[in-house]
């Protein structure tokens, strides 16, 4: 493998009342993400980071659309 190594950390939910219509309880939701990169010199830079803090709207949807640079 070549440098530099990618690293995501995942946050998810498994909350008993569900986010939204169509949900199950207990559905696992993302709603918080952040990328990390290592370079050959051990150097680790914090690339990007999201978190959905806004109540209402379905969390993965904005989720999705922060982890997609454009």
């Amino acid at each position: 493998m070549e440098n530099p190594y990618n690293f995501i950390d995942f946050e998810t939910i498994t909350s008993a009342i569900p986010f939204s219509k169509g949900m199950r309880p207990y559905e696992t939701v993302a709603f918080q993400f952040s990328h990390h990169t290592v370079d050959a010199d051990g150097k680790v830079t914090h690339e990007a980071e999201y978190i959905n803090t806004t109540p209402g709207p379905f969390p993965i949807l904005t989720f999705c659309e922060h982890s997609n640079p454009p």
